[in-house]
């Protein structure tokens, strides 16, 4: 009996953390949401949309790993699926927020990146529906090509900083913190290192408030130059009417 009891302390300590970095990061994921939804500025609306969708995804796939998401609904090879193509879409979503803030003839080539890695996800699909586990196949040619793309994405958002392009300053520390942990866990558990539950993708949300910091810097900056506008038109006013 105290085996057995043994066993089961063991195994809810097991299962209390690999859950724990997705506790610790779903939270932040939703804030994050919460404050792009509020901060909806119009001439940031199409990146914010694309940022929502992202958290969006981050924070389903997160769910979908937890054990106990699984433990309260079942259906354990539902949830594998699904997070298992959340995967996929991870980086196509990230690729599409780089190629929409990069210059014109620098998003030309992430363009061609994210149809890359469309295709791969379009074939894994294909080959899961024949029943050829297409899906965990693909992860591999999936990490691969990040491990390429990825990098080479970095290289054209640094580019992008250099140019004065406020958008790629503001997010170049969240998209490569989220590359580099998405590589990282990929190879991981591709390589088999270890067999300690290591994941470091959930904690890439809390890279985002760098880029929530330059945005509400932004905000206080075109707050106060909308007061200081209308201040100086109220003046104008007044000495029009002196006149």
């Amino acid at each position: 009996v105290s085996l057995s009891i043994g066993s089961e302390i063991e195994q809810a300590e097991k299962y209390y953390l690999f859950d724990l970095p997705y506790v610790m990061t779903v939270p932040a994921a939703l804030v994050t949401i919460v404050i792009l939804l509020v901060f909806n500025q119009k001439a940031w609306r199409r990146i914010y949309r694309q940022l929502i969708a992202l958290h969006s995804i981050l924070t389903i796939w997160m769910l979908c790993e937890m054990n106990l998401t699984e433990l309260f609904i079942g259906h354990g090879f539902v949830l594998w699926t699904l997070s298992t193509i959340l995967l996929y879409l991870i980086p196509i979503c990230a690729l599409a927020v780089i190629e929409t803030i990069l210059e014109p003839e620098l998003s030309r080539d992430i363009r061609y990146l994210r149809w890359a890695f469309l295709g791969i996800f379009a074939v894994a699909v294909g080959m899961e529906f024949l029943g050829q586990h297409g899906l965990q196949r693909g992860k591999v040619l999936l990490d691969i090509l990040l491990s390429i793309g990825g990098l080479w994405s970095i290289i054209w958002m640094g580019a992008s900083v250099k140019r004065g392009n406020i958008y790629s300053k503001a997010l170049i520390v969240p998209m490569t913190t989220l590359f580099l942990f998405y590589l990282f866990d990929g190879w991981y558990y591709l390589l088999r290192f270890s067999d300690y539950p290591l994941i470091l993708t959930p904690f890439s949300v809390y890279a985002f408030v760098f880029f929530l910091f330059i945005l509400l810097r932004q905000q206080i900056f075109w707050s106060h130059k909308l007061e200081s506008e209308a201040v100086g038109l109220e003046f104008e006013a007044a000495q029009a009417v002196e006149r």
